[in-house]
């Protein structure tokens, strides 16, 4: 074991949740008290949710998945003075964790009638005065006004955000998991990039792996493309491609590979660009330059990474080391999916001058481009410290192995 790296850290992609490795039991209790104390301290009486990460947080359920979209509708209802949860549209429950009772559910409907019965069993919810929301649709104030008529509405999504932010160490080792089951899956897939292989085929390979490792679904619609070598108009380098297509790889390519997994719906991402040089080649020279210049703006944007820095200085950490803003979000929040904040590169409004806190999981990336070359893409997921942030993911550079 490598020094400074304990036991539970190195865990990696063993099975958590049959009770040897994570109580999400104490978990789930850990996240709502979280939620009930941040309603008392607003004065919030009833939280309706309906985004994803929001009522996962709250619930801990698997929700039904659902190929289209629908109005907002409060999906999740958390009363504080009874200190209960209410699921609406579940079809069963199935997935649904035992501190929420049956009699809380109601069954998954579009008819609007029967949405509005589920909603007038919450008990408390004639008599709350500030009810909390993550979104509203044009119609759903009247029709809440029938069940809560004294209530005032307030914003409920920058109360979830705010709780969201700082990750419970439970959490921490689920993002763990979920980057180390992606670093899996990405490291069988490196001998791969070979040229002939269609960048579908190796997409193909990665849900291969990635299903070895029990992970049914990608989180995201992952990058396996090669960069492109030369301008398509004009001065301005050429936009990063991000959906594979049927192109084979050729030799001298450089392929970016960007994916992730979740774990307990908990999310892992990571980013590398390989060399396709075939069976007896090695990296160019060009591009170990231009890796050397992705590594410099990198470092320089993760070092930021520390609590109290305001997200304003991250986007001048990467652009002091003379790279331009690169076409991809430089920083993201990451836990149930991608969370608050975004950074955006180039081209995006300046961030809001909010602080980092300590406790947050953030994703990292950058790209840089030469003409004749191609482009380098590369994400690391980092906690934020009150010292030094620290890199939950492992999976090698390559090419920083030979820079120590």
């Amino acid at each position: 074991m490598r020094e400074g790296v304990s036991a539970f850290a190195q865990r990696g992609t063993m099975a958590l949740d049959d009770g040897a490795g994570l109580d999400f039991a104490a978990l789930r209790a850990a996240r709502r008290e979280r939620v009930f104390a941040a309603m008392e301290e607003h004065a919030i009486d009833v939280l309706m949710l309906n985004r994803g990460g929001n009522t996962r947080y709250v619930t801990g359920n698997r929700p039904i998945w659902r190929s289209v979209v629908t109005p907002w509708a409060p999906l999740c209802t958390v009363v504080l003075a009874t200190r209960q949860i209410h699921l609406l549209a579940t079809t069963w429950d199935d997935g649904v964790p035992r501190e929420i009772p049956h009699e809380n559910l109601s069954g998954l409907a579009w008819n609007p009638t029967k949405i509005f019965a589920g909603i007038a069993r919450i008990e408390s919810l004639a008599q709350a005065r500030c009810i909390g929301v993550d979104g509203m649709s044009p119609s759903m104030p009247s029709t809440l006004e029938t069940f809560a008529p004294n209530a005032r509405y307030v914003d409920g999504e920058q109360l979830m955000r705010t709780v969201r932010a700082i990750k419970l160490p439970a959490e921490i080792e689920c993002i763990r998991t979920a980057i180390a089951i992606t670093e899996g899956a990405l490291a069988a897939i490196r001998d791969d990039v070979q040229p002939g292989v269609t960048e579908q085929e190796l997409k193909g390979r990665y849900h291969e792996e990635m299903c070895r490792f029990g992970i049914n679904h990608p989180a995201m619609e992952g990058t396996f493309c090669a960069t492109p070598r030369a301008r398509a108009n004009g001065d301005d380098p050429p936009p990063l491609r991000l959906l594979p297509d049927e192109r084979a790889f050729a030799a001298g390519d450089l392929v970016a590979v960007s994916a992730s997994v979740p774990y307990a719906s908990y999310e892992g991402g990571v980013a590398r660009t390989w060399p396709c040089t075939g069976p007896a080649g090695s990296p160019s020279t060009a591009y170990r330059a231009l890796y050397e210049r992705w590594a410099s703006a990198h470092g320089a944007l993760v070092a930021g990474c520390r609590a109290g820095a305001s997200l304003v200085d991250l986007p001048r950490s990467w652009l002091d080391t003379g790279e331009p803003l690169p076409p991809v979000p430089i920083a993201y929040g990451v836990g149930l999916g991608v969370e608050h904040p975004i950074v955006g590169g180039a081209g995006t409004p300046d961030p809001a001058d909010e602080r980092l806190r300590a406790g947050m999981v953030l994703v990292v990336q950058g790209y840089v481009w030469e003409e004749g070359v191609g482009g380098y893409l590369g994400a690391d997921t980092v906690l934020v410290t009150d010292d030094a942030p620290e890199r939950l993911t492992r999976l090698s550079h390559e090419l920083s192995n030979e820079r120590r």
